[in-house]
């Protein structure tokens, strides 16, 4: 495994993630695989695109790039790729969607100091008008077996360290703002990379903590109580 690069591990994730959508037939797995290809290492924001577009009941998004449109077609969810049209139920569009973003989507190593979003420093924190902080990432795929979605990274306040003896920032790689220094990564990096998203992703059937749920964020934040307690 450790003589695989990081881009073919990405393809190997998500040619078995697709294996496991039983509503797919082959022509769809084969868009989909290419699909995740083209955004795999790169700019995914036309995803998140996607999502938004969806959950505003916007009716089309187009990426001229990569030639990848959406379209919401009464209540029919379609993606166009190079002129191959897929049609999806809402609820596997979301599916779909969601496993796109997650097995494509980069992860950064341990050690890595980024500025989060100022909207969700303002959520999290209680304090409106907060300028930045600077956070170093110490641990990453944060996870309960009992809940159906994950933190990519749990951070603390740079310089200060923990603010307290147990609460680390939990958060996502779309809550990155800024990339200020990456740490340290290599082939082993690469490899648990690859297989903590398998466990979680197709294993355990979650998804990023980003698309939850009102439910299932309850539940989260319900286990990080008791356990800080």
């Amino acid at each position: 495994m450790l003589n695989v690069n990081k881009k073919e591990l990405t393809e190997k994730l998500l040619a078995e993630w697709l294996q496991t959508l039983e509503y797919l037939d082959n022509n769809k797995r084969k868009q989909l695989y290419e699909i995740g290809c083209v955004y795999s290492g790169r700019n995914i924001s036309f995803l998140y695109e996607i999502n938004r577009t969806i959950c505003e009941k916007e009716n089309t998004c187009r990426d001229n790039i990569n030639d990848l449109v959406y379209i919401n077609e009464k209540d029919k969810h379609l993606l166009i790729f190079k002129e191959s049209k897929m049609e999806f139920t809402y609820a596997q569009m979301r599916e779909v969607l969601f496993g796109l973003i997650d097995i494509v989507e980069k992860i950064y190593p341990l050690g890595t100091a980024v500025e989060l979003k100022k909207e969700y420093l303002e959520k999290i924190i209680g304090k409106k008008d907060i300028k930045s902080a600077q956070v170093i990432i110490v641990n990453r795929f944060i996870f309960h077996n009992d809940v159906k979605s994950f933190f990519h990274y749990a951070g603390i306040v740079y310089p200060l360290g923990f603010l307290d003896e147990s609460r680390v920032i939990n958060f996502t790689s779309a809550l990155v703002d800024k990339v200020l220094k990456k740490g340290y990564s290599d082939e082993k990096e690469d490899a648990y990379v690859y297989f903590m998203k398998k466990e979680l992703i197709i294993d355990k059937k979650m998804h990023s903590f980003g698309f939850s749920t009102e439910e299932e964020r309850e539940n989260f934040e319900k286990k990080l109580e008791v356990e800080g307690a």
